[in-house]
């Protein structure tokens, strides 16, 4: 999703789930630090992984659709990407 010549400002990394068995979570990084982190817990590493993609385009797109300061609705919108996309950031409970 971002340009050849940008590198991504995210990155994903996959662990085994600490409270289930053979199922997977994945784990955003944005400059070194965590950010996000899934909610949700998947069967395989390939399925974690897919999903932290999915979820870091979103993050890329509201980003640059929240640095447009024509869009009012999408920089309303950025800080609430996570919690629309059912997955908890750091900084933020997770919707119960």
């Amino acid at each position: 999703m971002t340009g050849m010549d940008e590198p991504s400002r995210y990155t994903i990394q996959v662990t085994p789930d600490p409270d289930r068995f053979n199922r997977y979570r994945w784990h955003i990084y944005e400059g070194g630090k965590l950010r996000d982190t899934s909610v949700l817990n998947f069967a395989t590493l390939r399925e974690a992984y897919a999903d932290a993609e999915r979820f870091v385009d979103l993050l890329i797109i509201t980003w640059q659709k929240a640095t447009d300061p024509s869009d009012e609705k999408a920089q309303r919108a950025f800080a609430g990407v996570a919690r629309h996309a059912g997955h908890a950031t750091v900084n933020e409970p997770a919707m119960q």
